[in-house]
């Protein structure tokens, strides 16, 4: 479980690779942000590394609440999913967290590689399964494989 700085310093962090990327993200701009010293920030995250890790695992954890929590209807599920990241690319840069990340790929530490990695494959079963209960109960109809429509749609 997190402590209250940490989620702070999390979301602030999301904010700042949204604005610059995660390369261009620094510990002295969450600093400035937060009022505090770099130091503190360490004393919560060691490395910028454990700090990405956090945010892709706070990624996941929001994505798989997600579709666990949700009870609708499969067809309403995959329009909600779709109009979420509708939403989140219409912040910052106009694109969402794990559009910037994946931008950043090859720069990114092998761990947070690992992480968005992760993700995609999570979203993708999660969406490939809310898609073929869609098409079993009738509500969608569509030719190709629900995995292949599942990551036409996935962040990238």
């Amino acid at each position: 479980m997190r402590s209250s700085r940490q989620r702070e310093i999390i979301n602030l962090a999301k904010g700042l690779v949204l604005e610059k990327g995660f390369y261009a993200m620094s510990y002295q701009d969450l600093s400035d942000l937060l009022s505090i010293t770099k130091a503190s920030i360490h004393g919560h995250f060691r490395t910028k590394e454990k700090l990405g890790n956090a945010i892709l695992e706070c990624a996941i954890a929001e994505m798989v609440a997600y579709w666990e929590t949700e009870h609708e209807a499969p067809r309403r599920q995959i329009e909600r999913l779709l109009d979420n990241y509708e939403h989140m690319s219409h912040t910052r840069r106009n694109m969402c967290l794990v559009s910037v990340l994946q931008g950043e790929y090859d720069l990114l530490p092998a761990t947070m590689q690992n992480l968005l990695n992760n993700y995609n494959r999570t979203y993708i079963q999660y969406a490939a399964d809310a898609l073929n209960r869609a098409r079993q109960a009738g509500t969608m109809s569509f030719s190709e494989p629900a995995r292949d429509k599942a990551i036409s749609r996935a962040p990238s």
